[in-house]
This record gives C-alpha cells, structure tokens and sequence, in this order.
C-alpha cells in the first residue's frame, strides 16, 4: 500500500472569496508572485502521511 502526503487547508467561499479573488487580481497586474497561483487559505494541519 502506498502513503500519500497531504495537508488540510480551509479556504473562503461566498462574498469573501469573491472579493479575495478581486483583490489578487489587481495585486497580480501591479506585481505578479507565485503567490497569485495558490488560493486564499488557511493552513490547518501540517503535512502528514496518510
């Protein structure tokens, strides 16, 4: 049996995520990271195999 690793993140929804998205999408034209590739999350647990 093989082991994955993962990790749990709570990312938003409804109107916070619409205006997260909003917001990374004028940070992305003024100075595009590899931030702007991952959503906005919050780390629950750290990595684990499972």
């Amino acid at each position: 049996m093989s082991r994955a690793e993962l990790i749990l993140y709570a990312t938003p929804t409804g109107p916070l995520a619409e205006e997260l998205d909003r917001l990374f999408a004028q940070f992305a034209e003024r100075a595009p990271t590899t931030a702007q590739t991952y959503p906005p999350h919050c780390t629950l647990t750290g990595f684990f195999q499972r």
